[in-house]
């Protein structure tokens, strides 16, 4: 079985989730034996209101007063799971047990907590809590993230989220917050029919939707081949796709070698494959468009013989038309992630990585199984 995307092995890199917390409110008010009682509902209830939803693909840190739950997976189980959660506190509890909640979309780290168990950090985390913050009891609330997103994958019609304009934090902060408004929703939301979705298989796009899959997993987690699908879905274009998802990114740098604008222009479509203009190369042998390389002073640059398995021999390595390590250690990136691989490797430099650490860390960046093994061979053999 494939490990958590939760699992400590990622706690060295950012995720993007979606992010839903809630308290009870009055929690602290209640004498000790209520308090007791009133968690043992409330996880209960939480349980129940999550079960649809695997569980490698959620995290469930206990905040005290209430829970935070991260997922990585299909948006609409998280919209699902916030009032199926109301839906039962209000038939089972109401009003001895009242909630409010909060939804978000953001980046998160996990890290170990005091006694070694998951536990979450970062701004994700923070903005989600400060969203059911200004809830009422019984409110849902939603960031302008997760509603942009919802509204995008076609979880929500027009009308189901009321905004309650720009609110400032404790600490000054502003929200752009919504209220979603369950007696608008037909059962949970207003996603439409499979008859009227999209076919995405059969529109002759599939590679490039791929090729965009594997980009946004290297820079948010595996909540990335999700979000590709849902607007595949909604009829999404590959240059559609880009651009939304592009939002999701918050360096300039990164979100602009997403675009393709590293390249002076639009992102490259698939290539086309050896046996014929209509027939597209596997991912792993598409080459990334060739594009002017900017002077770098100096370079660190990698001996060979900290990334390859064993020293090159020295008249090869002193020939003049092979390139720089660093350009080499490039190109072969490129080709898993295409134009996105000079800023993630000038983000590696950057972080003090070199030799075997550097390799491992940009390894990381790809999925694991045949991308990760891929990529690794063709360090190996090139460098």
């Amino acid at each position: 079985m494939a490990p958590s995307p939760f699992s400590t092995a990622c706690n060295r890199r950012d995720l993007l989730c979606t992010i839903l917390f809630v308290d009870l409110v009055g929690y602290t008010m209640l004498p000790v034996d209520g308090q007791v009682a009133a968690k043992h509902a409330m996880n209960r209830l939480v349980a129940r209101a999550i079960h649809g939803v695997p569980r490698r693909n959620r995290l469930a840190i206990d905040t005290g007063d209430g829970a935070a739950i991260c997922f990585i997976a299909d948006p609409q189980q998280t919209l699902e799971a916030a009032v199926v959660l109301r839906g039962l506190l209000q038939r089972l509890h109401h009003p001895r047990l009242r909630a409010r909640i909060g939804l978000h979309l953001g980046f998160v780290r996990i890290v170990p907590d005091i006694n070694d168990h998951k536990n979450v950090v970062g701004d994700g985390i923070n903005v989600a809590q400060r969203i059911m913050d200004f809830a009422q009891p019984d409110q849902i609330l939603v960031s302008s993230p997760f509603r942009s997103l919802l509204l995008r994958t076609g979880e929500l019609g027009p009308g189901a989220c009321v905004s309650l304009g720009r609110l400032r934090d404790k600490h000054g902060r502003a929200h752009e917050v919504h209220r979603l408004a369950l007696e608008r929703i037909d059962r949970w939301s207003c996603r439409e029919s499979g008859g009227d979705r999209a076919h995405p298989d059969g529109d002759g796009k599939e590679a490039e939707r791929q090729r965009i899959a594997i980009e946004l997993t290297g820079l948010v987690g595996p909540i990335a081949p999700i979000l590709v699908a849902r607007l595949a879905e909604r009829g999404a274009t590959p240059a559609q796709m880009r651009q939304w998802l592009a939002e999701l990114l918050p360096d300039p740098a990164v979100r602009r070698a997403f675009l393709g604008d590293a390249s002076g222009g639009v992102h490259p479509g698939p290539a086309a494959g050896p046996k014929g203009a209509g027939e597209a190369r596997p991912l792993h042998e598409v080459a990334p468009r060739p594009r002017p390389r900017r002077a770098r002073a100096a370079p660190a640059a990698v001996a060979p013989s900290t990334v390859a398995k064993s020293p090159a021999p020295r008249a090869r390595r002193a020939a003049p038309a092979r390139p720089e390590p660093l350009d080499r250690l490039e190109s072969v990136l490129g080709r898993f992630i295409g134009p996105l691989a000079r800023a993630t490797l000038e983000r590696a430099l950057s972080a003090g990585l070199r030799g075997p650490e550097l390799v491992a860390a940009l390894a990381e960046q790809l999925p694991e199984g045949p991308d990760r093994e891929g990529f690794l061979r063709a360090v190996a053999r090139e460098l």
